[in-house]
């Protein structure tokens, strides 16, 4: 036998039919691992997606915790604010105290034993004290203004009226007078903390 080789064009020989059960099976085989690439993708994208979805919402919750925290943070420092204007007020208010009381015990220190304040009026911007008092007699009233010119703690001593009240015997039971005096400023001063002027 031999090798038979033909130079005519397969038209006249028979092809065999294509086996359809073979595509058939690699089209089924296709299918079903592209059915199963993109469920998986599909499953990743869904999961994925769910994920960030929480992350989200997680992220959100802490948002609107931290606007709180501000919220509150904020209400705290006008509080805190509004509380140091208060207490400032209240200082001031206790430190003026203390400064009367100075000029007071100023006052009280430098006093003819006879003497009696009954009215005053003060300044503590200017130092001006305008006080009227009783002194037993002319002579105690004299002796109070000496007093308060003496003083190195008073810059000037002014003496606007002085009248006794005589009772219906024609004795004199009391002098009224009134004074102005202007104090130096340490009479205003806080020497337990240095302070200043008010």
């Amino acid at each position: 036998m031999g090798l038979r080789v033909s130079l005519m064009p397969a038209e006249g020989r028979k092809e065999r039919p294509p086996d359809t059960g073979r595509r058939a099976l690699i089209l089924v085989l296709v299918l079903i691992v592209e059915t199963i690439v993109i469920g998986s993708l599909y499953f990743l994208t869904i999961q994925r997606t769910s994920v960030m979805e929480s992350e989200k919402a997680k992220y959100e919750e802490e948002m609107t915790q931290l606007n709180q925290q501000i919220g509150t943070a904020v209400e705290e420092a006008r509080d805190m604010r509004i509380f140091g204007v208060q207490m400032g007020a209240v200082q001031q208010a206790l430190d003026s105290h203390v400064y009367w009381t100075k000029a007071f015990d100023f006052l009280a220190a430098n006093t003819h034993p006879s003497v009696r304040y009954v009215n005053f009026t003060g300044d503590s911007r200017t130092r001006v004290i305008v006080v009227d008092a009783v002194g037993g007699s002319y002579k105690d009233v004299a002796e109070q203004i000496v007093i308060m010119r003496e003083s190195p703690s008073v810059e000037s001593v002014q003496t606007s009226s002085a009248a006794a009240r005589v009772s219906e015997v024609g004795e004199i039971e009391g002098v009224s007078f009134s004074m102005v005096l202007r104090l130096s400023p340490e009479v205003w001063l806080d020497v337990s903390t240095g302070g200043g002027d008010i």
